[in-house]
């Protein structure tokens, strides 16, 4: 009997939902690498200046970063971006400063000024990289697929015995 509650519709589109598993209508990842979102400050740094502009992530893989920003800036532009991941580690968090270097690859504008201090959005591809800091990226990002996956299993437990407690309510055995 249980094992056709958990079988049951409602169960399967929140599963759906929940891990967001691609079917024939929805998109597939083309990203060599995989990416998670993760608000993180970071400064970048454009080659035709000295100044420094506080930007902060909106997602992050081992190939890029999108981030909001304040100002436009043009695709194509060569800039340096730091950035400090944090790690966990024996349960305590400790940071990682990265320095990267990368070009812009798209620049979107929000629309009705969604966000007022950052009206732009800039898709950053790492072009000067090195291996170990390929390395540290795609651990964070793993880490936080990891994190996401479990706590989306969490989710999913707790819905699921919602739905079955739901169910066992409506229609009492007899």
């Amino acid at each position: 009997m249980l094992s056709k509650k958990l079988n049951d519709p409602d169960v399967r589109i929140l599963e759906k939902w929940l891990w967001k598993r691609p079917d024939n209508s929805e998109r597939t990842e083309r990203r060599e690498n995989p990416r998670v979102e993760a608000s993180i400050p970071a400064q970048v740094v454009l080659e035709e200046g000295p100044h420094a502009i506080t930007v902060e992530t909106v997602n992050i893989s081992a190939s890029g970063l999108y981030c909001y920003v304040p100002r436009y800036i043009a695709p194509g532009t060569p800039l340096r971006a730091s950035i400090i991941l944090p790690r966990h580690q024996e349960g305590q968090i400790e940071n990682r400063f990265l320095e990267l270097e990368g070009i812009t690859v798209r620049t979107d504008c929000e629309e009705e000024g969604f966000m007022v201090l950052c009206p732009y959005r800039v898709a950053i591809c790492f072009s000067g990289t090195s291996r170990r800091q390929r390395e540290e990226i795609a651990s964070f990002v793993q880490e936080r697929i990891n994190t996401n996956a479990a706590d989306a299993q969490e989710w999913l437990s707790f819905f699921r015995q919602i739905l079955l407690h739901r169910k066992t309510k409506a229609c009492p055995s007899q």
